[in-house]
């Protein structure tokens, strides 16, 4: 899980290669007030990028990710792994 208040799911974009996941997000913001005398305009930008090594084993076509309420959710699935088996000698 990440923070990631104000960005939609369209801000962000999510990617493994090489066992590494890349998560990056760009979004910029403009607002304007009229007064009487007076217009105020603000202009608001923010971009993050990281990376993360993954550990081996993981299956990197099945991540899913989803952004809500400001946070960014980021699953991993790990390969399934198996009890050892007992092989009996004949």
């Amino acid at each position: 899980e990440m923070e990631a208040p104000g960005f939609q799911p369209e801000d962000i974009d999510v990617e493994a290669h090489d066992n590494v996941l890349t998560i990056q997000g760009s979004r910029s913001a403009e607002s304007e007030k009229k007064e009487e005398d007076y217009i105020r305009r603000e202009r608001r930008t923010g971009q993050f990028l990281r990376r993360f090594n993954l550990p081996s084993g993981c299956i990197t076509d099945d991540i899913e990710a989803q952004v809500k309420d400001g946070v960014l959710h980021v699953r991993i699935p790990d390969k399934q792994t198996t009890e050892p088996k007992k092989i009996t000698i004949s």
